[in-house]
């Protein structure tokens, strides 16, 4: 059995990292999933660690979350926090097409990092609420640019809104279930990135 797969009593740990830069709403989807709530200001993150158990394939599961700092200054933490990770969800704004550069490093990182151990991700593509809603902000991502940045490397994309609870909790329960199938079930999942 590897030795990376622990137990608190009969539950499963699943290590999520969410990864992006300053601004994409990392601590909002967060908040999404823990406690159903929309805080809109909040203290910028650096690191925070949170936990949920959560039922996965009808297993006892802890999502073990790292919040992760998304400024330039705080990467060089990126090592530990991927190398801690099981599953990633990499986040951009679609209104800021520098968060969308950003993912692509970071996913960059941790391929470096992860080298030969395995790993699921995900892409997700926040604040879509922007789109079509009273700021009438206009998207500023390419929906065909992370279609092929996801197709050229085994990912898959969900568009998210933390503001209006859409789409959250299906991220992370869809990761949930690839990082147990990866962990527990030895299984590779289409579309997320599972490196052996």
């Amino acid at each position: 059995m590897d030795s990376s797969i622990e137990s608190i009593g009969n539950e499963k740990r699943l290590r999520i990292c969410v990864l992006g830069k300053t601004m994409v709403g990392k601590t909002c989807l967060i908040n999404r999933f823990l406690n159903g709530k929309y805080q809109a200001e909040h203290d910028r993150t650096i690191e925070e660690q949170y936990s949920k158990y959560l039922k996965i394939k009808d297993e006892d599961c802890m999502f073990e979350i790292t919040d992760t700092g998304g400024l330039d200054e705080y990467l060089s933490s990126l090592d530990i926090w991927i190398n801690n990770a099981d599953g990633f969800l990499l986040v951009y704004s679609i209104n800021d097409k520098d968060s969308f550069d950003g993912i692509k490093m970071r996913f960059e990182n941790i391929l470096k990092y992860k080298k030969t151990k395995k790993f699921c991700a995900l892409v997700v593509g926040n604040k879509t609420d922007l789109e079509n809603g009273e700021e009438k902000e206009e998207r500023k991502v390419n929906k065909e640019e992370v279609d092929k940045f996801c197709e050229e490397n085994n990912l898959k994309c969900i568009e998210v809104s933390a503001k209006n609870n859409d789409n959250i909790n299906k991220i992370f329960k869809q990761l949930g279930e690839n990082v147990f199938d990866m962990k527990y079930l030895s299984k590779r999942t289409k579309g997320f990135c599972c490196f052996c």
